[in-house]
């Protein structure tokens, strides 16, 4: 979890002065929580990051940040709101277990492509994603250009899920059809035909209970539903250091590490929302500040970069949607990140800052 300055400390002359689907056919609600679990610390990163606390000075602080999320990813994957519709096809489940693998061969055996063709139902979620954190800082300066700090969160998140699904009547349309190829069809292949048409037609009725029930006691998933989690995040170490200072420019450069003390992702709750990212990612970032008048007006830059360290966790082995009822201790590597920020801050009260930026992110893929 990043935290551009979950705290601002004071200025050098200002010590007194403190400044972050049921079903859907992609991974949805992991990318969901990854990326809020990450903007956690970029939210509001307060301009003139330079200033830090003087020799011998430390400090506490308390920041407090409220998240609510009312986007969606459409079918095609981009970005508009999270609310999802669409179907789930027979061969939708196909990489979530063995037994379901071998009823689709044996299916596409007797007729070729009818998998393909059996929706069990449509569904409509709605996900309302919502996060507070509360975050704790100290500071401590050790000489006047070079600071400590320690930045930890405390995070409630809440998944509520509304919607409904609705049962398909492909299955009985199916099995008409084979009852009608029967009739023309040699007397092997005719035997073949009515058997699977009877399996058709016997079929327990895929419902929404139906399917709470295959993912709670088959899959080994918890209940499906809202849910809501309380943990801290990842703690960040770091230290400051402002290598040039004068009039018309400030110059830092930040080196630390995130520790890897948030809740990871539970592979036995489909709507999770990460704490963290299970991994120690030391990082370095180079911040410039321009007080081009002074208070009244300041621009500021900076770049930064981390490495996530190769972990292990515990995840469901996935393919086409996210359920599976294999989980697997596997090697883990999340994909290192540069950022990139530009932003303006003026004081134009006493002691009142207003402030805005922009974050660019880039993130290599996990593996």
């Amino acid at each position: 979890m990043a935290y551009h300055n979950l705290f601002r400390f004071a200025c050098v002359n200002r010590p007194q002065k403190l400044k972050n689907p049921m079903f859907c056919r992609s991974i949805l609600f992991y990318a969901i929580c990854v990326a809020l679990a990450s903007s956690m610390g970029h939210a509001f990163p307060s301009t003139g990051r330079t200033q830090i606390l003087p020799k011998g000075r430390r400090a506490l602080s308390y920041s407090e940040l409220n998240l609510s999320v009312p986007g969606r990813y459409n079918s095609l994957g981009q970005y508009s709101t999270l609310a999802v519709e669409g179907s789930l096809n027979f061969t939708d489940l196909k990489s979530a277990s063995d037994q379901i693998e071998k009823v689709i061969t044996s299916i596409d055996e007797i007729s070729p492509g009818l998998s393909t063709q059996l929706e069990l139902g449509s569904f409509q979620l709605d996900p309302r994603v919502s996060g507070k954190a509360r975050i704790f800082g100290l500071g401590w300066g050790i000489t006047d250009r070079l600071m400590f700090g320690i930045g930890i969160p405390l995070i409630n998140a809440t998944v509520e899920m509304k919607g409904g699904y609705t049962q398909s009547p492909a299955l009985s349309k199916a099995s008409k059809e084979l009852r009608e190829q029967s009739r023309t069809a040699d007397p092997d292949r005719r035997q073949q035909l009515d058997v699977l048409a009877q399996l058709l037609e016997r079929a327990p009725k895929v419902t929404a209970e139906v399917l709470q029930d295959y993912f709670v006691n088959t899959m080994g998933y918890e209940p499906l539903g809202t849910w809501t989690g309380n943990n801290v995040g990842d703690t960040r170490l770091f230290m400051h250091y402002n290598y040039y200072l004068n009039f018309w420019t400030r110059n830092g450069v930040r080196w630390g590490v995130d520790l890897p003390t948030g809740r990871g992702d539970d592979p036995d709750i489909i709507n999770d929302f990460a704490f963290g990212t299970e991994s120690y990612a030391p990082f370095i970032e180079t911040i410039h500040d321009f007080p081009i008048l002074g208070p009244k007006l300041s621009l500021s830059v900076s770049a930064s970069y981390k490495y996530f360290v190769p972990t292990k966790k515990t995840m469901r082995l996935i393919e086409e949607v996210p359920i599976s009822d294999v989980k697997e201790r596997v090697r883990f590597k999340k994909g290192d990140s540069f950022e990139y920020l530009v932003g303006a801050s003026s004081e134009l009260f006493w002691h009142t800052e207003f402030f805005g930026q922009v974050i660019f992110v880039h993130s290599a893929r996990d593996k």
